[in-house]
């Protein structure tokens, strides 16, 4: 479904990418051809549920595996920015969708990006971002324990779109955070007070209570992995940052 609209994007661009492509006639295509809440096929009897009854992942040689010695292998997307905080009862019926549709993972991404995402997972109203908003965190728990329910399980982002504040009291270093945008990629690799705070959102995130599987996210065998920090290298993305120009 997401193929498509790139195809035609790349096919009328004029460019080199046109010649590649025949004409595209739409009148052949079919509208609303899947549901947004449902799916053409039932794959979901393929998840074992709830997720995590066979125990933690782990690694044994090239393979993951759960505790209990059951192999296992991800098929899986992402959910991002404003897909996490809809309705719950789009959301219970999307994680539905995402298990008929023969997916076992989902990431959660851009939980906090606060710049364009309304909620986050942070509280925007305050001055620093070290608070958690009530209502975003809320709907990430329903999300969580619904694709848990369907077998779905979860790798959780850390931190993808944090904006530091003045309340965060990053120090002598605040200038070149804020003029940055706030995020605290790049600055990491350098300023202990970012570190900090990267660490305390880490701790409070992961040992925050689900109120709906009554498990923190630490020992809740659901949450498959972690992504530490995204886009946030010091080969590519931010290595730049460290040279004398910059």
């Amino acid at each position: 479904m997401l193929i498509l609209p790139a195809l035609l994007a790349l096919a009328s661009s004029g460019g080199q990418a046109a010649k590649s492509y025949p004409p595209v006639d739409r009148a052949s295509w079919i509208p609303d051809a899947m549901a947004w809440d449902a799916s053409p096929v039932d794959l979901s009897y393929l998840n074992h549920k709830p997720a995590g009854r066979h125990g933690f992942v782990r690694a044994k040689g090239d393979r993951l595996v759960f505790s209990d010695g059951t192999p296992i292998r991800f098929w899986g997307g992402n959910l991002a920015a404003y897909a996490l905080f809809s309705d719950k009862e789009a959301l219970r019926r999307q994680a539905r969708r995402i298990a008929q549709m023969g997916f076992n993972l989902m990431r959660i991404h851009h939980h906090d990006s606060m710049g364009w995402v309304s909620p986050t997972v942070i509280d925007k109203n305050r001055d620093d971002s070290r608070h958690f908003d009530r209502e975003g965190l809320d709907k990430i728990d329903w999300l969580v324990k619904c694709l848990k329910d369907e077998g779905v399980y979860v790798w959780l982002d850390l931190n993808v779109g944090r904006k530091l504040k003045p309340g965060d009291q990053v120090g002598s270093g605040y200038d070149e955070v804020a003029a940055a945008g706030g995020e605290v990629k790049g600055f990491n690799y350098l300023n202990p007070r970012v570190q900090e705070l990267m660490w305390e959102f880490d701790r409070n995130y992961l040992n925050h209570v689900n109120p709906y599987t009554k498990l923190a996210y630490k020992d809740d065998a659901a949450i498959m992995g972690l992504l530490v920090t995204n886009e946030n290298d010091v080969t590519h993305h931010f290595g730049n940052m460290f040279l004398p120009d910059k």
